[in-house]
């Protein structure tokens, strides 16, 4: 039986995740403690590096220095972090130590990832506990001064935990995850690798319980499946509606009719505007002040294309009309029409791709998007802005229901 997983960056590497010790028992501790010190260390440096600076504006403003003001960034973004601090050591203080006990060990592809969490918050608790996983592709591009590192999404699945009580009248939370095959296990870390996270989070009154671990997930040769009787977590909770600002549901013919109306990328639209807006004022002002002239054309060039992508995104709609018959789409751009239309016949099958994502402490949001590929090449996005898995889910077996009646869902999808 294989216990270490292929580094699909690097064919000839492997990784045995026994190497980690911490993943070893099987019982594996939450970042939360690390959050704490990270904020409290970005919170101290923006806002002590920041301090001179700022200090000096009034002077600066004096002698027609505006762009000065640029500095406040840094001790805004320091604030920022020292309010992420607080609350993760308001956190810690409430709930303390929190561990995943893994079932099986180690998570597995073709098989289950699953276990149990046992957490000090009375039993029954007030909220139902929502978890996620992630499988995310951790990479690096460039070098020098050009070197970044990106983290992608390549899949998620959430739902919501089985809780039982524990001892001590404590809320213990069960969980079961369908694995697909065909998905990277956990690499090494390096430049380019792959790595598993598990949420875990829950509205409760005062301090919210979110909880964030890194996991391991191997190819085991023989699946392995967990002891747990319990559901995979994708039956355990299905959406039976969505919010209306993501989408309007109506009746027609014999089909359904879908409106995702033009502000449900309202936040990401703004963020995008704003950014741009930003970026081309920064441009303006350090060409006012003598910086070489391709600073501030860039800058333009970079700020006018997000504007730009941001009023686009906030000046279309998308109509979907599903019946036994096909498909057809109409998005309007600032109401001008685009019209696509697929028959049931011509349509291979329906694919779930990324929308974009939004990382938050240690919570990473997918915002998913549906598409119908056409036996002939063609392909339409039937279905956008959809959060999380299970609104995902919601739609795509809506879809599938009366294209295709008589088929079942995939539960590895």
């Amino acid at each position: 039986m294989r216990w270490f997983s292929r580094n699909k960056a690097n064919p000839e590497q492997t990784f045995d995740w026994r190497s980690v010790k911490d993943w070893q028992s099987g019982r594996i501790r939450s970042n939360a403690k690390g959050i704490i010190w990270i904020a409290l260390l970005f919170g101290i440096v923006f806002i002590g590096l920041s301090l001179p600076a700022v200090l000096a504006i009034p002077d600066e403003i004096r002698k027609g220095n505006k762009a000065i003001l640029l500095v406040l960034m840094f001790p805004v973004a320091g604030t920022i972090a020292m309010v992420v601090f607080l609350r993760a050591l308001l956190a810690w203080r409430k709930f303390g130590l929190t561990e995943l006990i893994l079932d099986p060990l180690p998570g597995s592809l073709g098989g289950d990832f699953g276990g149990r969490i046992e957490t000090n918050i009375q039993y029954p608790p007030e909220n139902d506990f929502k978890v996620t996983l992630n499988c995310q592709r951790k990479y690096t591009t460039g070098s020098g001064k050009e070197r970044s590192t990106s983290t992608q999404t390549i899949w998620q699945r959430e739902g919501v935990a089985q809780t039982r009580q524990g001892s001590n009248n404590k809320t213990e939370l069960q969980f079961r995850f369908s694995v697909p095959d065909h998905l990277p296990a956990t690499g090494q870390s390096g430049s380019d690798f792959h790595l598993w996270i598990l949420q875990v989070e829950s509205k409760l009154p005062g301090i919210d319980f979110n909880r964030s671990f890194m996991v391991p997930v191997a190819d085991t040769g023989q699946p392995l499946r967990s002891s747990l009787d319990i559901p995979y977590v994708k039956d355990t909770a299905p959406l039976l509606e969505v919010p209306s600002n993501i989408v309007k549901i109506s009746s027609y013919q014999d089909g359904l009719r879908f409106y995702y109306p033009w502000h449900r990328y309202l936040l990401m639209s703004v963020l995008l505007i704003i950014f741009g807006i930003a970026f081309a004022a920064f441009g303006w002002l350090a060409g006012q002040h003598g910086a070489a002239s391709i600073i501030p054309v860039l800058f333009a060039i970079m700020g006018g294309m997000s504007t730009l992508v941001g009023l686009l995104v906030i000046g279309n709609t998308l109509t979907t009309t599903v019946t036994s018959g096909g498909i057809t789409t109409v998005r309007k751009v600032y109401g001008i029409p685009f019209r696509k239309h697929l028959r049931t016949h011509e349509i291979s099958k329906l694919e779930r791709i990324s929308g974009g994502e939004m990382n938050t402490g240690a919570k990473t949001t997918v915002y998913h998007a549906i598409r119908a590929l056409g036996k002939n090449g063609r392909q339409i996005i039937i279905a956008d802005a959809l959060k999380g898995s299970r609104q995902a889910d919601f739609f795509e077996n809506k879809i599938r229901a009366i294209l295709w009646p008589d088929t079942q869902d995939d539960d590895k999808r």
